[in-house]
């Protein structure tokens, strides 16, 4: 499996967090982990499949996996979506996308 996995985070939220503090998505308190998927096929899917109600613009966050500190588990039989149990450390986000959306929500392309 790579070493690398994706999250897709609305704009707002992710500008407005300390960029000198883990990152947490604004899910965490609820989720209890921060959800990345491996593959950018697969992480448009998510996007249209959970967040095509929310307008906001949405990011996309490439993350090298080897540079997570905190727990990172597989809770799907093919390991296709990892889940980081704590916060993202600064230095494992090695990409910022934008997300390419259609007028009623959907997740189009990766830009850039």
């Amino acid at each position: 499996m790579t070493d690398l996995a994706y999250h897709l985070v609305p704009e707002p939220w992710f500008l407005s967090q300390p960029p000198d503090k883990p990152y947490l998505p604004e899910p965490f308190e609820a989720d209890g982990f921060v959800h990345l998927t491996h593959g950018e096929d697969e992480v448009l899917a998510v996007g249209n499949t959970f967040y095509t109600a929310d307008s906001r613009p949405y990011l996309l966050l490439t993350i090298n996996l080897s540079r997570i500190t905190a727990e990172v588990r597989y809770d799907d039989p093919d390991r296709r979506f990892p889940h980081v149990y704590g916060p993202l450390d600064r230095r494992a986000i090695v990409a910022i996308r934008q997300i390419e959306r259609s007028p009623s929500g959907g997740f189009l392309a990766i830009v850039g």
